[in-house]
């Protein structure tokens, strides 16, 4: 081989024939797994499905067969109950007791951190980290859990609004916040609409207007004017004359919002 010559592997190729004779050795049911690396996944999944790169998230799991096609491919299903259709030439069967193994969940370390958990559904590893991004809204941190699945996807605010788990889409009969009081769901008809929501921070917006300076825009006002207006005591102490009537200022009174 030259100095700086690119690296061949050679990929064996099935035909429709020997893809047939490959795919009689799987049954549905089976729990398989990839056997090949991606760079190999890619070049053999043409003609049988093709390759996205998602599906590398799901290559390192193990899958169940649902079905064998007519043309010999494979369709396996993967956690969250996401399908691909691979060449069968990529897998291989996994024994029971690989996928026990890969299911067991650790028992609790000295320092009291349990290393994995599984969704009681989806049976998928169950993330117990630090918190990442809500699934709903991307905007707060996921630190909810749900249950009985054991997801933790979702923020205290958006799991209220759920009535299944986004992942596994089992029935949530409670929702936990960090410190361990529950979150009451919230039903669909008890939620205020957009428009409700529009007109309330209107109003909110209104009332902002109305209790701070017109002059400064900063502080709350504090003294009113015979005329009616008012504005804050520090600009109110410069004054001479109303800055919105011109009308001369004789008295001014202090007001209290409470």
């Amino acid at each position: 081989m030259n100095k700086g010559s690119p690296l061949l592997v050679s990929v064996p190729v099935m035909g429709p024939t020997e893809a047939r004779e490959e795919a009689n050795s799987f049954q549905v049911g089976q729990v398989v797994k990839v056997k090949v690396p991606l760079n190999v996944l890619r070049m053999i999944q043409e003609g049988h499905g093709g390759y996205t790169p998602k599906m590398s998230e799901s290559m390192q799991l193990p899958g169940e067969v649902t079905e064998v096609t007519d043309k010999g491919d494979l369709r396996v299903r993967y956690a969250n109950n996401i399908v691909w259709t691979l060449n069968p030439e990529a897998v291989q069967i996994v024994s029971n007791q690989e996928v026990d193994a890969e299911e067991e969940p650790a028992s609790v370390n000295p320092i009291g951190i349990t290393a994995n958990f599984f969704c009681v559904r989806c049976r998928e590893s169950l993330r117990m980290t630090e918190a990442g991004e809500c699934f709903v809204c991307s905007e707060n941190e996921d630190i909810c859990t749900l249950e009985p699945c054991g997801h933790k996807i979702v923020c205290i605010d958006c799991s209220a609004r759920l009535r299944k788990c986004c992942t596994c889409s089992e029935i949530i009969s409670k929702r936990v916040a960090p410190d361990g009081s529950e979150v009451q769901y919230i039903p669909r008809d008890q939620r205020p609409t957009i428009d409700r929501i529009r007109y309330l921070d209107m109003q909110v917006k209104s009332l902002e207007e109305r209790i701070t300076c017109n002059i400064c825009l900063e502080r709350r006002v504090n003294r009113v004017f015979k005329c009616g207006h008012s504005c804050c005591s520090n600009c109110s102490s410069s004054l001479y004359n109303c800055h919105i009537c011109r009308l001369p200022v004789t008295q001014q009174i202090q007001l209290f919002l409470s």
